[in-house]
């Protein structure tokens, strides 16, 4: 069994060797190498620029998209255009998901207007996209008008998302209420989800009453939980944590505190953990968390008798805490990790430690520790975290 440990602790360590190793200086030599083209191509240098770029596509491991994207734009300043396309049409191929596809496919079609080259293979999709975000330049009734017929038709659901969201952008009654009625789903349900979405857009009081009412007129799960998440947009908060106090649905109320917490509502989260009934204060708790609140979840552990709502504090501190309250949230663990009795409390805040990355505080409770399977568990823990400390605990440990 100890040399099992053993070699669990010395592979913790390699990985944590490899971990922190060659990375790093590999991403700090790209960024570096980045900007240097950057520079370079600012200043009119292209073969420079075209350098650089070119380098960091044959050397780096990450962000080639990017670099690929500048190496063809340079290109091109320089008339090398069907060069130009063939890098291109690999950012499209090699990364299709990259948020420099449509500056690339901007860019080819740039490019072809002169040379008609190479070409990035365009689908009839990709020419009504670019066609929907031009609708930005018509007048907004035209755009409406065009908007509607396109949603009606046979188009992807890819397509009548992007719709959609310039439907939500048209400064105009008739789009709004063309919304509304999608929402509402009073032209079938193909659409209602991503209408709500786009009418959270649509940061107006009318929009929130419509989002409101539709909440609590439906019976179906789904929809309420796209209306929650429509509120993140328009950032009602107060709206959103009275449909929180008001719902019977469990999940439904988890869904609506994280929300909340994304959105920052701390007020809110505080009033609710207050108010609410004893099971549903672990999901304020995580809502706390998310919104970084670490005051209020501090004085909700220190007050709690309840197991249940201690170790969920103890949760939502591993994911709220920041440098500024690093040490307070240390000592508190500390305190509590000492005065419990409980091996799940104390399992839960060697965890939260780690997650912080507090190394000194999980040395300490590990020489302190006399039970074999929290001591175990807290040497588990210390091998997640790079530092001097650990590195000779380990070093101990195998050499003894």
């Amino acid at each position: 069994m100890k040399q099992k440990l053993m070699r669990a602790i010395l592979c913790g360590f390699l990985a944590l060797t490899f971990a922190s190793g060659s990375f790093g200086l590999e991403a700090e030599q790209a960024e570096d190498l980045y900007r240097q083209g950057q520079d370079a191509l600012n200043s009119g240098r292209y073969e420079a620029a075209l350098d650089s770029f070119s380098r960091l596509i044959d050397e780096s491991t990450s962000k080639n998209d990017r670099a690929l994207y500048w190496q063809a734009y340079t290109l091109n300043k320089i008339g090398r255009k069907n060069e130009a396309l063939r890098s291109l049409r690999r950012l499209v191929n090699e990364h299709p998901k990259s948020p420099w596809r449509d500056d690339a496919e901007a860019l080819q079609i740039e490019i072809e207007g002169v040379s008609g080259g190479d070409q990035i293979d365009l689908t009839d999709d990709d020419l009504k996209l670019y066609a929907l975000d031009a609708l930005h330049q018509v007048e907004p009734e035209k755009a409406v008008d065009l908007l509607e017929k396109f949603l009606a038709g046979n188009h992807s659901e890819k397509l009548k998302e992007h719709a959609l969201f310039m439907l939500a952008q048209t400064d105009s009654d008739r789009a709004a209420n063309i919304l509304v009625d999608l929402a509402r789903g009073n032209q079938g349900p193909g659409l209602q989800r991503q209408a709500i979405e786009a009418l959270g857009m649509v940061d107006d009081a009318s929009s929130k009453e419509t989002l409101l009412s539709l909440y609590q007129s439906s019976t179906d799960r789904e929809i309420k939980r796209a209306v929650i998440e429509s509120m993140i947009v328009s950032d009602a908060k107060a709206e959103l944590a009275k449909l929180v106090r008001n719902e019977k649905d469990p999940e439904l109320v988890e869904s609506g505190l994280e929300t909340l917490g994304v959105m920052g509502a701390t007020d809110e989260l505080k009033e609710l953990a207050r108010t609410l009934p004893r099971e549903q204060v672990p999901a304020a708790l995580e809502g706390l968390g998310i919104a970084g609140e670490v005051t209020a979840i501090l004085e909700i552990m220190k007050g709690s008798n309840d197991e249940s709502i201690t170790t969920a504090a103890i949760e939502a501190l591993a994911i709220a805490g920041d440098q500024d309250y690093q040490a307070e949230i240390a000592a508190a663990l500390n305190d509590l990790y000492r005065s419990s009795t409980s091996k799940r409390v104390k399992a839960e805040i060697l965890h939260a430690l780690m997650i912080q990355d507090d190394g000194e505080t999980l040395l300490r409770i590990f020489r302190n520790e006399k039970d074999p399977e929290l001591k175990r568990e807290a040497l588990q823990a210390l091998t997640h975290i790079d530092s001097p400390e650990t590195e000779k605990l380990i070093e101990s440990l195998l050499e003894g």
